[in-house]
């Protein structure tokens, strides 16, 4: 049994490599989709041993940090977005958004 398959697929190989692949044109338009925002940021700080004061604290700040980038990382899609086209763009490719 396994000679037989070792032989269908030794067939089925040559007989793909024996065919030269068609030219395909070359890649001009790219159609880009948009790049979706992160759902939210995460600060971190892992202290091993450390105070409950300390560890509150470093839950507060993260807190805050995560309440002043709010805005940051609603937009942050769309500049991703524009980002990757400006440098598709940069690159010789007509680059749109897919909407």
């Amino acid at each position: 049994m396994a000679t037989r398959l070792d032989a269908l697929a030794v067939a089925a190989l040559t007989g793909c490599a024996s065919k030269p692949a068609p030219p395909r044109p070359p890649l001009t338009r790219i159609m880009v989709l948009p790049v979706a925002p992160p759902d939210r940021f995460w600060a971190y700080n892992n202290m091993v041993g450390g105070l409950i004061a300390t560890s509150i604290a470093n839950r507060v700040k993260s807190n805050l940090f995560s309440e002043k980038m709010e805005g940051e990382r609603k937009l942050m899609g769309r500049k991703l977005t524009a980002a990757l086209i400006e440098q598709l763009r940069a690159e010789g490719y007509d680059a749109v958004e897919w909407s």
